[in-house]
């Protein structure tokens, strides 16, 4: 019972996405980025690659942690 809660709390804190492409990363910022790669493979051949990007110490406005995929 206390996940089903946890999991609708996070779903309500989701936001639809602006289409902008993701930053390139950049070697020097391996302390205050991650950077995630999940490769989907489809029964036809192909594949669909996500990727989340995470900046560890916020947003320099909020202060909030978020993540972009």
């Amino acid at each position: 019972m206390f996940n089903r809660w946890r999991h609708r709390l996070a779903v309500r804190r989701v936001k639809p996405g602006d289409g902008r492409p993701l930053k390139r990363f950049r070697w020097w910022q391996s302390i205050s980025r991650s950077l995630f790669y999940l490769r989907l493979p489809h029964r036809d051949g192909g594949h669909t690659e996500y990727a989340v990007d995470v900046r560890h110490w916020g947003n320099r406005e909020t202060g909030e942690v978020e993540a972009d995929l």
